[in-house]
């Protein structure tokens, strides 16, 4: 009993037998993909933090919804302005993502002035209503 081990031991914890589960046969695939898609977004998102991703989610949800309530844009841009503007610090980030929501270059959207952004994600949001009203009055589209 002198010799050494070769391996470490581990301490295996009971967990009871209502606790066990039998995996999907495809649990291995499905966690490739998340993994797979996890590193993705990742990439894709990189230069954010997930704060600034988040009040620009919620920005763009603002968009939406005032464009859905009022007809003029002249009153939905400067409340969609006013917003970036609280958030003014995140200002690089807002820019990041926008470019790529619009699938632009970053260099291109590096001028923009915070009511230059509020018009593009106004003009974005009223553009996507629209064709979604156009879809859904002719499904073939």
């Amino acid at each position: 009993m002198s010799e050494r081990l070769l391996s470490k031991l581990m301490p295996v914890l009971r967990r009871p037998r209502r606790d066990w589960t039998i995996p999907a046969p495809d649990a291995y695939e499905r966690m490739v993909k998340e993994k797979q898609e996890a590193a993705r977004l990742k990439e894709y998102w990189q230069g954010t933090t997930p704060y600034g991703r988040e009040i620009f989610r919620r920005i763009l949800h603002l968009a939406w919804k005032l464009c859905e309530q009022n007809p003029s844009m002249p009153e939905v841009i400067p409340q969609v302005e006013a917003e970036l503007k609280r958030f003014e610090e995140l200002r690089d980030e807002f820019i990041l993502m926008l470019s790529k929501e619009l699938d632009i270059k970053v260099e291109e959207c590096q001028g923009l002035s915070l009511r230059g952004m509020a018009m593009q994600l106004v003009l974005r949001s009223r553009h996507s209503q629209w064709l979604n009203r156009q879809v859904a009055d002719n499904p073939r589209l």
